[in-house]
C-alpha cells in the first residue's frame, strides 16, 4: 500500500494551477516566486493531516521526508526556504486565493 501523498500525487495533475494563477505573477520583475503548486500542496498537507496552522505545517515539513517529497523540496533547499514559505503561504491565502 502506497503512502497517501504518493497516491494523491499519482491521481491529481497539479499543473492546472499554473494556468489559474498565471495572471497573478509578474514574470519579468522582482525575485523568483515560490512555486504555486508547492503552495497549494502545502495547504493540502495541512488539510489531509488535520494541521490547522501554517506555522505547524512548516515545522512538520522540517522533519517529515514524505511531506518534503510531496512538495518537491530537497533537504538543503527547505532549510533556507522555511521563513519565506511561511510568509508566502499567508500572502498566497490572503491575496491570491481570496481574489478567485
Amino acid at each position: 500500500m502506497a503512502h497517501l501523498l504518493r497516491n494523491v500525487n499519482d491521481i491529481i495533475d497539479f499543473s492546472f494551477i499554473y494556468n489559474e494563477v498565471e495572471n497573478m505573477y509578474c514574470h519579468n520583475n522582482g525575485r523568483p516566486s515560490i512555486d504555486p503548486v508547492a503552495l497549494i500542496k502545502f495547504l493540502l498537507i495541512g488539510f489531509l493531516y488535520g494541521i490547522n496552522s501554517e506555522r505547524r505545517i512548516s515545522e512538520e515539513i522540517q522533519v517529515n521526508m514524505a511531506y518534503r517529497w510531496f512538495l518537491g523540496l530537497v533537504l538543503q533547499y527547505y532549510n533556507s526556504l522555511n521563513y519565506k514559505l511561511h510568509i508566502s503561504i499567508n500572502f498566497f491565502i490572503i491575496y491570491v486565493l481570496s481574489n478567485n
